[in-house]
Order: C-alpha cells, then structure tokens, then sequence
C-alpha cells in the first residue's frame, strides 16, 4: 500500500453543479496545496437523506481515499460504469471527467 498524501488544513477548492437523471448535484474538488493535485471529492445529491444522496457521498469519499493513495485518475475514470453511449452511468463518473477536463484546460 502507498503511503496515503495529508492534506492541509486549508487547501484549494473548486465547486460546480451538475444535474444526472433529473438530480441535481453540488461537486467539489480539493487540491492538496495550491497548484498540487486533486486530492479530495465532495459530492452531495439534492435529495438529503435519500439513498442516492448516501452512495453519492460514499462514491467522493472512496474517491478521494484512491487519489490520496496514488492512484492515477484515468485508473479510476477506466473502472468506472459507462452506459451504451460511452457517458459515464453515475454521479462520481461525471465527477471524474470534469476534473480531467479541468486539469487538460489549465
């Protein structure tokens, strides 16, 4: 197992809202120090409480635990579930392409 990358306390954010399915979904994404990589993934369904809104949450902190153990974001994007059209089937699949997206166009 990789040693896992501590994050500082107050660290770079980026957030963005997104709608999957007729849900509507805030996302962030946290860097670990200004200019270092994405680190951390919030991710919080509009229906509080639901199921969705739990597997949405434990979907970015999975994530987040994968990043900061090293492993490479086109990794995760690969494993992810993607529907006949080739988009990605899930909340944290679109997650994940907004940030490569983010990190080509900066």
């Amino acid at each position: 197992m990789t040693t896992r990358i501590r994050l500082p306390m107050r660290r770079p954010h980026d957030s963005f809202r997104c709608q999957i399915e007729g849900i509507e979904y805030a996302i962030g994404i946290g860097r670990a120090g200004e200019g270092g990589p994405v680190a951390e993934i919030w991710l919080d369904a509009s229906k509080v409480g639901s199921s969705i809104a739990a597997l949405a949450n434990d979907a970015a902190i999975m994530g987040s635990l994968l990043l900061q153990h090293g492993c490479p974001i086109e990794t995760i994007r690969h494993a992810l579930t993607r529907n006949n059209d080739g988009a990605f089937a899930s909340a944290i699949g679109k997650v994940f392409d907004e940030i490569v997206k983010m990190e080509t166009s900066a």
